[in-house]
């Protein structure tokens, strides 16, 4: 990869104002009933994501934030007597979607260099550095071993299948979540020794090849969240 250049992404987002919209947005989220913010706050969310060229995902909380708007709109008509269900299953759902989309966007469009030199930048100690690159490794490695155990399940007639899971319920969990476990353990660890041997403890300067810096677009997404926290606690 060239200095600078990132091609995982269209435009170069900073870490640090990633992390800052997944906080923001996800305390207005479990703040505020207005449907205009949580309509800004979802499309910041979703530009992100296609920025990230993370298109599945995007397609799919785009479906969902319509159903939700759809379920509000049509509840009164379509279900007069359990109306008032139909709208706090929609609010709640909103209520998540920011937090959901925000950690989606940090754990898939931001390498852990970046996570590592976006916390040299704002001069975090080791403490905080380490078990947050840690973290955001952590949980994409679960995924594929994950895929890989639901894989050799199928393999093996043991699939996740309606049938399977009627029929062969206690086996089903028994085979999926007894490696899994294990796996966590065994990955938790191997990451630390990983992270240890990129020196993350020792005390030194380290340089890095991750371009962090704070762009034209990431003073718009910040001016963006300082906007929806004022409209949502001030005005």
């Amino acid at each position: 990869m060239e200095l600078g250049i990132d091609r995982d992404n269209y435009i170069s987002v900073d870490p640090r104002t990633k992390m800052l919209l997944l906080v923001v947005f996800t305390l207005i989220g479990f703040r505020s009933t207005d449907i205009w913010i949580h309509c800004g706050m979802f499309t910041v969310m979703v530009l992100l994501m296609i920025n990230g060229r993370l298109f599945a995902k995007a397609a799919k909380m785009f479906v969902v934030f319509a159903l939700t708007l759809v379920m509000d709109h049509f509840a009164d008509v379509l279900i007069p007597g359990g109306a008032q269900a139909v709208h706090i299953v929609a609010k709640m759902i909103r209520l998540f979607m920011p937090a959901i989309m925000g950690f989606s966007v940090m754990i898939s469009t931001v390498k852990v260099s970046e996570f590592i030199a976006a916390f040299e930048r704002m001069h975090l100690p080791d403490e905080v550095t380490i078990p947050f690159s840690v973290m955001f490794r952590f949980f994409p490695t679960i995924k594929e071993e994950w895929n890989d155990i639901r894989s050799a399940m199928a393999f093996r007639g043991l699939g996740f299948t309606m049938k399977n899971l009627l029929l062969r319920t206690s086996l089903i969990y028994e085979c999926s979540f007894v490696p899994l476990l294990a796996d966590t353990a065994l990955i938790a660890d191997e990451l630390s020794a990983a992270a240890l041997c990129r020196g993350l403890g020792a005390n030194k300067k380290r340089t890095y090849m991750a371009d962090v810096r704070l762009r034209p677009v990431d003073f718009l997404l910040v001016t963006v969240a300082v906007l929806l926290t004022v409209f949502e606690f001030v005005l």
